[in-house]
């Protein structure tokens, strides 16, 4: 099974939208989560777990214990 690169991020975010050019700049495969942080997403358990100050974007490299 591949493992997937994820970028978690909000389309409105000049940091998401920095980390999305250059993943695309590079051909770089990658599978693209939304995050609501206005609805609070970026503080959900599940998040946190990724970056425990509830930034984004977060990047995910294939494995989901290596962020």
């Amino acid at each position: 099974m591949k493992k997937v690169n994820k970028l978690y991020g909000a389309l409105d975010n000049l940091p998401t939208m920095r980390a999305l050019l250059v993943l695309l700049e590079h051909d770089v495969e990658f599978e693209f989560i939304p995050i609501d942080v206005e609805a609070g997403e970026n503080k959900t358990e599940f998040f946190l777990s990724l970056n425990p100050f509830g930034q984004i974007p977060v990047y995910q490299y294939g494995r989901s214990d290596n962020v």
